[in-house]
């Protein structure tokens, strides 16, 4: 059986005026909870290069994360992240999906999205990345 593509979700959470400290908390116990679900890897995100003189090479992005699954494993990804902010003070949160060369963004607002709606955003992101 042929291996199934990798897919990316590079996954953006924002607290509104939260400070930084609990948006690194709350990201992070968000990975936490995805990695359960038998995901490939899920990571804080990089942006580069860490400030002169700090200790790591890498500065890590504090609200943000990269994901690598099956594909098959993004609408339980979506499913996850809506209950998970459901039961959290957050607003719209971004998701950005790449396999190979192809690119899909969706935004969504936890507290107000259905069922129904996470259903299309799925098939949008599924029907954008087979064509």
């Amino acid at each position: 059986m042929p291996d199934q593509p990798t897919t990316q979700l590079a996954i953006h959470l924002d607290l509104g005026e939260s400070n930084a400290e609990e948006l690194d908390r709350l990201t992070r116990q968000l990975r936490d909870e995805i990695k359960e679900l038998n995901v490939e890897s899920a990571e804080m995100a990089k942006g580069g290069d860490a400030p002169a003189g700090t200790k790591s090479a890498e500065l890590i992005l504090f609200n943000q994360m990269v994901v690598t699954l099956a594909p098959t494993l993004i609408p339980q990804v979506v499913g996850l992240i809506k209950g998970w902010t459901e039961r959290r003070p957050t607003q719209p949160v971004k998701i950005k999906v790449a396999v190979g060369r192809k690119n899909v963004e969706a935004e969504f607002d936890p507290l107000t999205i259905s069922t129904t709606d996470v259903e299309k955003m799925i098939a949008k992101i599924t029907k954008a990345l087979e064509q």
